[in-house]
């Protein structure tokens, strides 16, 4: 189990490709995830980044074009279902 500041290190790489806010305080999220392993900590990270694009969509931030967000995938349900069966033998 991580300790805090080995939780720091985690997030640390987690978040090094994301552009993180000035008020974002990765020691202080070591110290307050205790119990969190690293499994956790990437759920937080991905959960963090995606609320954060969600609120720039929703606060009209990507109006001036700057950002361009790939129109969304296209998902054949049978297809996946297919896939899951083959992948559980059944």
């Amino acid at each position: 189990m991580p300790d805090a500041s080995a939780r720091r290190q985690i997030l640390g790489l987690l978040t090094s490709r994301m552009r993180l806010g000035q008020d974002v305080d990765l020691e202080e999220l070591g110290r307050v995830t205790p119990g969190y392993v690293g499994a956790d900590l990437d759920v937080l990270a991905r959960e963090a980044g995606a609320a954060a694009v969600r609120r720039v969509v929703a606060e009209g931030a990507l109006q001036d074009g700057s950002i361009v967000l790939p129109p969304p995938a296209i998902v054949d349900i049978e297809e996946v279902e297919q896939d899951a069966l083959v992948e559980r033998g059944t």
